[in-house]
């Protein structure tokens, strides 16, 4: 079941990067368990709060190697600190710029 928890927020993670969301706030508290089967050990998934969650703009905070990259080869710079302390990388802790 684990595996298939990590796949379903990864996928969502994914399927928000093609549409140029990104969340910003991934943390447990923030993946509900939406169904259950325990006989067949299926589990359903959903990611919320998506509050501090943004979408950029084809031409406006990020910068696209070329005009035909898909997003994973996106360059986003963040320089603000969203997100849950206990849950952020240290790089995002020690205000560091990064992409």
């Amino acid at each position: 079941m684990k595996k298939s928890i990590s796949l379903q927020i990864a996928k969502v993670i994914s399927f928000l990067h093609t549409k140029m969301i990104f969340h910003r706030d991934i943390k447990a508290e923030n993946i509900l368990v939406f169904s259950v089967d325990f006989q067949s050990e299926k589990i359903q998934v959903k990611v919320t709060d998506f509050g501090i969650s943004k979408k950029f703009e084809q031409n406006s905070e990020i910068s696209h190697h070329n005009a035909s990259s898909p997003p994973s080869e996106i360059d986003a710079v963040q320089t603000t600190t969203v997100g849950t302390i206990p849950w952020m990388s240290p790089e995002f802790i020690e205000t560091k710029i990064f992409t």
